[in-house]
């Protein structure tokens, strides 16, 4: 009742055994929203603010077809402030298109942990598609300490390199293949 243009969904499956909260899975997300009646999507922490205008979001939706549009987050100490400290080496929010989101059902990071935003990221970069980071401020976060361990930190991290190493190992380099590239 409180958010009538908004869909519900219980998570199937969640990363509480591994890591002991009920993370939830990018995969999952993004199958849920690829089974939604829209083309465009947004990937967004649960503890952002966004704060916009209809022109941010007019630029936005324009972007998405040729483009991931992410960015960071400003940690502020109330979400009643403007100002505050970017969190620059992070990434937050993720808009994106049907065609992109497609790439993304085999992940087995969880939002709300390191290193998804940072494989999400590259990975749009690997299929040769278009990213367009939002400088302006436009998420605001109530700043808090890390609620994950710093074995999570790492672990991740090495799956995330495994990960890329997997691509990088099934990357065809002979010329045909750059040919391909290029189209």
């Amino acid at each position: 009742q409180y958010f009538p243009n908004i869909a519900f969904k219980r998570a199937d499956q969640n990363g509480e055994g591994k890591y002991g909260k009920p993370y939830i899975y990018i995969k999952d997300i993004v199958t849920f929203l690829l089974n939604a009646k829209t083309d465009n999507f947004g990937i967004i922490n649960s503890d952002i603010l966004l704060k916009s205008k209809y022109e941010q979001i007019s630029f936005l939706k324009r972007q998405l077809d040729s483009s991931v549009v992410f960015g960071s987050r400003m940690d502020v100490n109330t979400t009643n402030e403007s100002k505050g400290t970017l969190y620059k080496n992070w990434y937050n929010f993720f808009f994106f298109n049907r065609a992109t989101g497609l790439m993304f059902q085999d992940s087995e990071f969880c939002i709300g942990l390191p290193w998804w935003d940072i494989w999400f990221i590259v990975n749009v970069l690997i299929e040769g598609k278009k990213v367009k980071k939002l400088t302006s401020p436009f998420a605001y976060h109530c700043d808090h300490p890390a609620t994950y361990s710093p074995q999570t930190w790492i672990s991740l991290g090495m799956t995330f390199y495994k990960q890329i190493f997997r691509i990088i190992n099934n990357t065809n380099c002979g010329s045909e293949a750059l040919e391909n590239r290029k189209k």
